[in-house]
């Protein structure tokens, strides 16, 4: 059976001044700014709250809901709540499974959350044996619909989880080969999306599009990064591109600003403000089904600092009010709607509405 949609949930009310910060337990800010976007994602807070939530294996999911059920109690026995939760028993499984993310050590935050949400979709699995592989053949007449719908249904076949159903949304990568014109395809599912930041305009600033449409453009491929044509049976220059074939739910958008090199990249990046919406139709692919994809931002991960040291920070919008709060580490504080934009997004969390 496959796991209900997010919108197919009953609603679980969270009080309308519940706040609950996160103990700092030796360099954690990084995973309490990623645990704070996580419990601010109603469908997935709903999900643990319910009772008989399928657990495929224990873990980070037995230890997610347990700390997302001890919140609910602390909310509901105090109201607006001093208390910090300690994630210790979360931040050990972490720790324990990947060394780069033991105490007192610097972290980055989207590959603490990467890992989490991975984690969270294997625990919740509903296949506890995984199918025999097979490869599906495409048909070069069949339409892009067809062969993403196939593509889709084999990939829920192996990973059926709760969070496929919030974060999940696919890909479609297209190459042109350089030398005879023959175009492939393939689609390939994603929980977040990974944006570069382009080069800055005159104002020394750009905008979340801009950075999208870098993701979407086409990218030359060539010499030793050259694609395999199975028309001309050899690798061949070619033409790369990128687009979104399947929004998700909860979009988590992820700005690249750490390089390989070890810098940071703090160009501004501009996004719409809370109570705007993110008109991301532009970006769907062209042979997509037609559908206009709004969005409404309810989360950031925010990093102040350097490469090789800095804290995370978090600004999301409580379900109970819809007010927006500034949660820094223990610390939660209310923050004004056009405070939550600000140089220092590094992570941005975005729920699917209606128009």
């Amino acid at each position: 059976a496959s796991p209900m949609q997010p919108q197919q949930r009953g609603s679980v009310r969270r009080p309308p001044s519940a706040l609950v910060g996160f103990a700092n337990l030796g360099n954690t800010c990084f995973l309490n700014a990623v645990l704070q976007c996580l419990v601010n994602t109603s469908p997935l807070f709903e999900y643990f709250c319910q009772p008989g939530v399928f657990l495929r294996r224990g873990g980070i999911a037995e230890a997610f809901g347990n700390m997302v059920r001890f919140i609910v109690q602390l909310e509901n026995q105090v109201g607006y709540s001093v208390r910090p939760v300690r994630p210790s028993t979360l931040q050990g499984l972490v720790s324990a499974r990947l060394s780069q993310f033991e105490l007192f050590r610097q972290h980055d935050a989207h590959e603490a959350l990467r890992y989490i949400l991975d984690a969270l979709s294997d625990d919740l699995n509903r296949h506890t044996v995984a199918p025999r592989y097979r490869e599906l053949k495409e048909n070069p007449w069949e339409t892009d619909c067809t062969v993403s719908q196939r593509v889709w249904e084999q990939w829920q076949s192996i990973n059926d989880s709760y969070i496929q159903a919030i974060f999940g949304g696919q890909l479609k990568n297209s190459l042109r080969c350089g030398r005879c014109q023959n175009r492939s395809r393939a689609f390939d599912p994603f929980l977040d999306l990974s944006l570069p930041i382009p080069r800055a305009g005159g104002n020394g600033a750009v905008t979340l599009e801009d950075c999208l449409w870098a993701l979407c453009k086409e990218e030359q491929l060539s010499g030793e990064n050259s694609s395999y044509c199975s028309r001309c049976k050899t690798h061949c220059p070619s033409v790369k591109r990128l687009a979104v074939f399947r929004f998700p739910p909860s979009l988590v958008l992820h700005l690249k600003r750490f390089t390989n090199s070890g810098n940071k990249i703090n160009v501004p990046v501009y996004f719409p403000p809370p109570r705007a919406t993110l008109n991301l139709t532009p970006f769907l692919d062209s042979q997509a089904a037609p559908d206009t994809v709004l969005y409404q931002l309810y989360g950031v991960i925010n990093h102040y600092g350097t490469a090789s040291g800095g804290h995370y920070t978090a600004c999301c919008r409580h379900e109970g009010n819809g007010a927006w709060f500034s949660y820094n580490d223990h610390a939660v504080s209310p923050i004004a709607e056009e405070a939550v934009v600000t140089p220092a997004a590094y992570v941005l969390f975005y729920r699917r509405v209606t128009c």
